[in-house]
């Protein structure tokens, strides 16, 4: 029985191993839904989609030509508008249950609603979805793994009356073909979505009869992801200091999480911040070190979820002040001689009479003194700040016994010859050289390690990884290091550490900048060459690259320039999508590219648009809503500027917190229309942020019979402009918080770029209001680089970006003027009194409405009173002209 029984637990054990082997065993992929701020950019076949508003749990996707996708939280379609026509409607959207896995599926009731669709224009049905697969789909963004998700919903019969005897519809956005419509099951429609976790969005439709609903993502415009990042602020490198201690102060910065830092200092470990319990995106960095006289290394290390390390080295010099030389021995007091009689002296052996010898001293008494035999008086030309040596007498003969003689000391053994001390061990390193920028992959490292007690040992990592290492059993007077490495991209951090055979440990840091070396290249993402569209709306997509930086895109459609523009600081990589309109038959698209030295490159692709054939005409649809007149706002509030060059401003926050709140609130401004950027919101006032808000966001929102309400508060600064357009010969700046005071031009937001964003702009009436100046004084909210002197400013860049009708700004104060902030107030004076006059103050003719010229007269008055009152001068200034009176407020 026994053979049996282990025979029996031997299978088991084999099926349990397969089990666990199978994939059946393997972890089920999972995605998490995803949720998404405004700003998140979708470049899809029908256009570039970007999230311009979250309105009641719906993202709303516009691609800025009347266009837009609402998606629920759960990323199901809930409309489809075009031209403000609903072209597509589900009515409860139906609901997407995530995590998704395979396998899982649900079902609700919903209405589904088609105006233009050939069959029934609404049904009521129940809508079931299923997710099918985890697979590689195909896009013409390359190839994702994502969730395939089937959709069907089946009417249930019952529809409204109106729609039983509507003409069938065929147009461009329903799947007709010539000849009439597809076959299709009338209470049906059916739909395949994918979902790809990477991308964290949906990257193709594909439906049966459901044609408006179909599209493909074409490229990926996604903000590069934060890399591993350490930076330290102090020390400084190769600084020199005479103190032991010093402080590192510094940040370790990660799109995904920091796990581990570690610090060495010498080549040994003095710190390490396990964060793994703890995770986070952002670690600051304080801690004091102990220095050792002369050359130190500091080497931080920081690892982030996944395995990515990034390192940042200092090299220190520790002068260790000498010690003070020692204070002089103070000068002896002398004290008043007193006479003495002198010692007993005879010419002949025989004794001295016995009274003098014998006769003590006399002590001093209360005068007159006891006669005295008479003592010469000591002569007056001895010295009398050092101790005087003895009198001198005649030689004579003493009647103390002279002491015994002592012998003369042996003279002293020869020194031992001098032995010359050893050299300091030494860390040479020919190639490649520190802060070297490289064009190839790899470099050979070319060095040697000498002097000292003899080295026992020298490792070599780069980047944090131990690339070699040279042990010796026996130590050695040298030892030369020589190896290719291989590096990434960006910088590298070259580390060799020798040590003594007493253990005592050197090191030399060397930064390498891999610049990899791309020619400039145009690459299409979409349409392909020769491809045929069923529909007029579409979009270019192409990457230009190249390592020289890309200077200028420009797009044509037939030959007409629809698209261009010019990168200030030339990127090495640039996506380029651009929403075009095509027309019936062929089309021709062209990129055209360019480098800083003038090097051109040029990419065209032929595309062919068939336009369907209507079989049918439907009903006309009803008109068109009489337009709303809707109000949008943009609130900027930049305080904590990254730079330690720029002032931090302190109330620049709830300045803008305010204004967002007066006009949410008393305002009325809809709240999911007013886009507010501070210190404090998911999404800072970056650059990059500020001008999508100004140039996306609203261009997308308000239409031709909105208002357009823009407040910035922060730094201004001037620069100087080579172009000589300006009369001061500066170019003025809004400062976003990561902005670079010496390099405003690539970082900052210029004032002249206004005038393009206020061109894009459909609504006819727009205020800005700028709580900054520029004039660069100290105290106020501005500031200069150390390269620009402004003497004078001028205002002439305002009266240029009013020239055109329904564009008004107000600032804080004149150009040679600093707009200031006040602790009692809590704000800014202007934004104070700003605030105050919205709320009602500023309605000076009590009608209950505050008008712009109202609120101007209002603040400037206040602003100027308060201002002088604390000692300062400040006055705002109102440019530009709107047609008729414009009302902002009404007060309550």
């Amino acid at each position: 029985m026994r053979p049996v029984r282990d025979a029996l637990m031997l299978l088991v054990a084999c099926a349990v191993v397969l089990v666990a082997a199978s994939p059946a065993g393997a972890q089920k992929p999972k995605a998490e839904r995803p949720t998404y701020t405004l700003g998140e950019k979708w470049v899809r076949n029908d256009g570039a989609f970007d999230l311009i508003r979250i309105d009641n749990d719906l993202y709303i996707f516009s691609s800025g030509e009347s266009r837009e996708v609402h998606l629920t939280k759960d990323l199901m379609v809930a409309k489809v508008v075009r031209y403000g026509r609903v072209l597509l409607e589900f009515d409860p959207p139906p609901k997407l249950a995530w995590p998704l896995e395979v396998g899982k599926r649900g079902k609700s009731k919903s209405t589904w609603r088609s105006p233009y669709s050939y069959g029934p224009s609404e049904f009521k049905g129940t809508a079931t979805w299923k997710v099918e697969a985890y697979e590689d789909v195909e896009t013409p963004a390359g190839t994702f793994k994502a969730f395939r998700i089937a959709f069907v919903i089946e009417g249930t019969g019952e529809r409204e009356a109106r729609y039983q005897d509507r003409p069938k519809y065929y147009g461009y956005w329903s799947k007709s073909i010539p000849g009439g419509p597809p076959a299709l099951e009338q209470d049906k429609r059916e739909f395949e979505f994918w979902y790809a976790p990477e991308l964290r969005q949906l990257v193709k439709a594909d439906s049966k009869n459901l044609g408006s609903i179909d599209f493909q993502v074409v490229a990926v415009d996604r903000p590069e992801a934060v890399s591993l990042q350490v930076a330290l602020l102090e020390p400084k490198d190769q600084a020199r200091v005479t103190m032991e201690e010093v402080e590192v102060t510094g940040k370790v910065t990660t799109g995904k999480w920091v796990e581990r830092i570690t610090v060495t200092l010498n080549g040994e470990e003095v710190a390490a911040f396990d964060e793994r319990a703890k995770p986070q995106k952002e670690r600051p960095l304080s801690l004091p070190l102990k220095l050792r006289e002369g050359k130190n290394v500091l080497i931080v290390t920081a690892l982030e979820a996944g395995g990515e390390t990034r390192q940042e080295a200092r090299t220190l010099f520790y002068d260790k002040p000498a010690p003070p030389a020692p204070a002089p021995p103070p000068a002896p007091v002398l004290k008043p001689a007193i006479p003495a009689p002198p010692p007993a002296v005879a010419a002949t052996p025989a004794p001295a009479p016995p009274s003098a010898p014998a006769k003590p001293p006399e002590q001093p008494v209360a005068p007159p003194p006891s006669p005295a035999r008479p003592v010469k008086p000591p002569e007056p030309e001895l010295p009398k700040v050092a101790p005087a040596p003895a009198p001198a007498v005649p030689p004579t003969v003493i009647a103390k016994p002279a002491p015994p003689s002592v012998p003369a000391p042996a003279a002293p053994a020869p020194a031992p010859p001098p032995v010359a001390a050893l050299p300091p061990l030494q860390v040479t390193v020919s190639s490649p050289r520190d802060q070297a920028r490289v064009e190839q992959e790899t470099v050979a490292l070319a060095g040697l390690v000498s002097g000292g007690k003899g080295i026992s040992r020298v490792a070599i990592t780069l980047n944090g990884v131990e690339v070699s290492r040279q042990q010796e059993r026996a130590p050695q007077p040298a030892l030369a290091v020589n190896l290719p490495l291989k590096l990434r991209e960006g910088q590298n951090i070259l580390v060799i550490t020798a040590t003594e055979a007493d253990g005592r440990i050197h090191q030399e840091v060397r930064t390498v900048h891999y610049e990899k070396l791309v020619p400039l290249t145009v690459a299409f993402r979409y349409p392909q060459d020769g491809a045929q569209v069923a529909q007029e709306s579409s979009v270019v997509a192409a990457v230009v690259t190249s390592s020289k930086g890309v200077a200028k895109v420009s797009v044509l459609l037939n030959g007409k320039e629809i698209h261009q523009q010019a990168e200030r600081a030339p990127q090495r990589s640039l996506l380029v999508t651009v929403p075009v309109t095509l027309r019936d038959g062929p089309n021709v698209l062209a990129v055209s590219a360019s480098e800083p030295d003038g090097t051109l490159r040029q990419e065209i692709r032929t595309v062919i648009y068939d336009k369907p054939k209507e079989v049918a005409v439907a009903v006309p649809p009803p008109p068109p809503p009489a337009p709303v007149h809707d109000r949008w706002a943009v609130v900027i509030g930049a305080g904590r500027y990254e730079s330690p060059d720029i002032p931090k401003l302190r109330y620049t926050v709830p300045d803008a917190e305010a204004i967002y709140q007066t006009l949410i609130g008393p305002g009325g401004f809809k709240k999911e229309h007013v886009l507010l950027l501070t210190d404090k919101t998911e999404k800072k006032p970056t650059l990059r942020n500020v001008r999508w808000a100004l140039g996306t966001f609203l261009s997308r929102s308000a239409k031709k019979d909105d208002t357009v309400v823009i407040f910035f508060a922060g730094h201004g600064a001037p620069e100087v402009d080579p172009r000589g357009i300006e009369r001061d010969g500066l170019a003025k700046y809004l400062v976003p918080i990561d902005a670079d005071p010496d390099d405003l031009y690539s970082t900052a937001l210029p004032m002249d770029e206004l005038q393009t964003i206020f061109a894009r702009i459909e609504a006819e009436r727009v205020v800005a209001f700028l709580d900054a100046c520029y004039s660069g004084a100290a105290g106020g909210r501005t500031f200069t680089s150390k390269r620009t002197r402004a003497s004078h400013v001028d205002d002439l860049f305002l009266e240029r970006l009013t020239r055109s009708k329904g564009r008004a700004i107000v600032t804080a104060s004149r150009t040679t003027e600093v707009s200031i902030e006040l602790p009692e107030l809590g704000h800014g004076i202007f934004t104070y009194y700003l605030v105050q006059g919205l709320k009602g103050a500023a309605d000076l003719n009590r009608d209950g409405i505050v008008m712009l010229q109202e609120l101007y007269e209002y603040v400037e008055q206040e602003v100027s009173k308060k201002s002088r009152a604390v000692g300062g001068n400040q006055h705002p200034v109102m440019k530009g002209e709107l047609e008729g009176v414009l009302p902002l407020m009404r007060v309550k």
